[in-house]
């Protein structure tokens, strides 16, 4: 015999309450998450905006060669992967904020047992962890080639 469902003995209408209590959660987490996407990109920009100067004073006096100060283009080029694993962080937080609406839906209304999206929770941490570790690898890097010139 198959196992019950966890919201069998529960009224139609409590789960569907339930469903929209839950589905209200987690808009309110995503308008935040997506406010913290536009703050991100607010302050890549103004870094953007901020570092065109120094490109042009780098211009005039001459970047070093890869060969004379390579610790400071494996910095620059970790702060390109950082930033790329912050966006692939982006886009699996929004796909699976999407997943999970999805598996709330049936699980209230009693077409499947399961509450969670383990693997898109997984590539979420995965990416969030990865954008930290090459940030502060990038920065650490950074710093030292900038004491070397």
């Amino acid at each position: 015999m198959p196992t019950p469902h966890p919201l069998e003995e529960i009224d139609d209408d409590r789960c569907y309450q339930w469903y929209l209590d839950q589905s209200a959660t987690l808009s309110a987490g995503r308008a935040a998450r997506q406010d913290g996407l536009i703050a991100t990109i607010t302050q890549i920009s103004s870094a953007a905006v901020l570092a065109v100067p120094g490109f042009v004073v780098a211009s005039e006096s001459g970047l070093p060669s890869f060969w004379a100060n390579e610790i400071l283009y494996f910095g620059i080029t970790g702060f390109g992967g950082a930033l790329l694993a912050a966006m692939a962080e982006q886009h699996y937080s929004a796909k699976a904020h999407q997943k999970q609406i999805e598996i709330l839906e049936k699980f209230y209304f009693k077409e499947s047992s399961e509450t969670e999206d383990i693997a898109s929770r997984n590539k979420v941490k995965w990416a969030r962890r990865t954008s930290y570790l090459l940030f502060l690898l990038a920065l650490t890097l950074t710093a030292v080639g900038l004491i070397r010139i």
